[in-house]
């Protein structure tokens, strides 16, 4: 009897990993020193950026991210993430033209592992160290949504878009700190406080299955602390939570340097990830 292609579902799998472990960040590293200018609210009065305008709220936050990100965009972003099992480094590039977007994700797990990522029109290359000769596997997207709707599609090009698309469900306030310096450039300062079960509930693993719950001794709040530069691009973001702490960071936007091409050829595995699985 002929089985499931279940190397086409793993390295999908594999995608939507990188999504989800660049998306759903617990970060923590060297942070700026306390505010050192800017209006923070005082009692009644709102807060203001040092050029006078609102600072972002609750209301404002997700939305003015997601409205800079919209533009034609390119940047680098880097995540070093402290798990039980050691520390988990994902670096990638991106790059967003016309509402394309193409990617290209390093990642090393606390096994030592590594696997390198591309997705570019619509194809996506997955090269995983030690297998298939060190090359990339070649899978075509449209073709993995048709012959695997069980796996979830990867959507990684747009979960890099919406930086903190993630506390969407769960985020309760918006608070403006003041201004900070980060490598001589001049960051606005926020805390974004989330609630923990909600923030729980969305990252969950399986969002058809039993309701996930605190640990013992969690907090009912979560806060992420982040800097965005004074365009409001994203910085840097910080957070721990359920034992695990991360830091984010974003830099190069814009780069004319940063370009993502597909892999040559001579890098290329002639692996069919749809190929049919060993016989039983």
């Amino acid at each position: 009897m002929t089985g499931t292609p279940r190397r086409a579902c793993a390295h999908l799998a594999l995608g939507v990993a990188v999504t989800c472990a660049l998306v759903a960040c617990a970060p923590h590293d060297d942070v700026p020193r306390e505010p050192r200018r800017g209006s923070a609210p005082t009692a009644g009065a709102p807060a203001l950026l040092p050029d006078g305008s609102p600072a972002l709220t609750a209301a404002t936050f997700l939305d003015s991210i997601r409205a800079r990100m919209a533009d034609d965009v390119r940047f680098r972003v880097a995540q070093s993430k402290s798990i039980a099992e050691g520390t988990d480094v994902l670096q990638a590039e991106v790059v967003s033209v016309d509402g394309t977007a193409a990617t290209s994700v390093h990642h090393t797990p606390p096994d030592g592992v590594t696997y390198d990522q591309i997705v570019v029109d619509g194809t996506m290359y997955v090269r995983i160290e030690g297998e298939n000769d060190d090359r990339y596997v070649v899978l075509d997207l449209a073709r993995a949504a048709a012959e695997h709707p069980e796996v979830p599609a990867p959507d990684a090009p747009t979960a890099l878009l919406d930086p903190f698309g993630w506390t969407e469900g769960a985020l309760l306030d918006v608070e403006y700190v003041g201004m900070d310096t980060i490598g001589r450039q001049d960051v606005a300062h926020y805390r974004l406080r989330l609630e923990t079960d909600a923030l729980l509930a969305d990252l969950a693993e399986d969002p058809d299955g039993p309701a996930p719950t605190r640990s013992a001794g969690e907090p009912p709040t979560v806060t992420v602390t982040c800097w965005l530069d004074v365009t409001g691009l994203p910085i840097r973001s910080t957070l721990s939570f359920e034992g695990r702490r991360s830091t984010t960071t974003w830099s190069g936007w814009q780069d004319p340097s940063i370009e993502i091409t597909a892999p040559p050829a001579d890098q290329l595995s002639d692996t069919d990830p749809f190929g049919e699985a060993p016989t039983a």
